[in-house]
């Protein structure tokens, strides 16, 4: 896996229930992919788990593993220096 990104919690990133929102760190991976990925390419379908909350001005890093064989790339975003995994997502491309 490599980092690809690392993103602060902000203001408008913040639910009623005071952590990211679950819509949010589908808009980090979706950042998170090759330009060039979007023209020729679709989401499938993304699988989420979501390990830890994330609360505002909390920074996460977003790893990326790399496409396999079948279409899948893995995801995952760990905070706390890398100590805690907050999500974790398989996404199918086609």
């Amino acid at each position: 896996k490599r980092e690809t990104d690392r993103m602060v919690a902000r203001m408008a990133d913040i639910d009623l229930n005071n952590h990211v929102n679950s819509n949010k760190y589908i808009e980090w991976i979706i950042n998170n992919m090759a330009v060039l990925f979007h023209g020729s390419h679709f989401v499938n379908s993304i699988q989420m788990n979501f390990l830890n909350e994330v609360k505002l001005g909390e920074e996460v890093t977003i790893y990326r593993n790399s496409e396999d064989v079948k279409g899948i790339t893995l995801f995952e975003g760990l905070k706390d220096i890398g100590t805690k995994t907050c999500f974790q997502a398989s996404v199918s491309i086609k």
